[in-house]
């Protein structure tokens, strides 16, 4: 009987990833690819890939221009695909930002604890890193109000414009820090 439930509960995660597995489609825009997901919460997300010889950056987004007001959805996957089981990395705390520009202001900015971290990364594991707010302000800053209200949200959303988002992992592989690593995929996205 056991063997039988783990022979169906095999067959319908085979079943469902090959349904998922057709929900994938590659686009072309800007002269760029990407691949619009299905995702399990049947929200459409568009993919950008960043990748050395030993790292790949996935993030996801569930579209490129918004309204304003309207809530951008965004996550990223970080994983190591060299050729060890294991590798180290060396970090303040965290390794993975977010970051959002419009050419004037940043509106996420990565903040780090200065404290070396060690972490021990699988090979083809997948960490995923959803979107968190990182901003720093002032109660003297023009905005501190603007600020304020934006950091206390928990969607994101943003005002007209045109803003450059990007999501990387940032490390070194020793304890010495020398050998720095930086993986980074980058995009634009508008809000009208």
């Amino acid at each position: 009987m056991k063997r039988f439930l783990t022979l169906c509960m095999t067959v319908l995660l085979l079943v469902g990833c090959a349904a998922n597995k057709d929900s994938n489609i590659t686009e072309k825009k800007d002269n760029k690819e990407f691949v619009s997901i299905q995702n399990n919460d049947n929200t459409e997300y568009q993919e950008f890939v960043a990748e050395n010889k030993d790292f790949r950056v996935t993030t996801y987004i569930n579209k490129l221009e918004f309204s304003e007001n309207e809530e951008i959805k965004i996550y990223s996957t970080f994983e190591y695909i060299g050729e060890e089981e294991t590798i180290s990395i060396w970090s303040g705390e965290p390794y993975f930002y977010f970051e959002i520009f419009n050419g004037q202001e940043y509106f996420n900015q990565p903040l780090t604890l200065t404290i070396l971290k060690k972490t021990v990364l699988k090979k083809g594991e997948i960490y995923t890193f959803p979107f968190t707010k990182s901003k720093a302000y002032g109660a003297e800053d023009s905005k501190a109000d603007f600020w304020k209200q934006y950091c206390s949200e928990k969607e994101l959303k943003l005002p007209n414009g045109e803003y450059t988002f990007s999501a990387y992992a940032a490390f070194t592989l020793d304890k010495e820090q020398e050998e720095h690593i930086s993986v980074k995929t980058e995009f634009i996205v508008k809000v009208k």
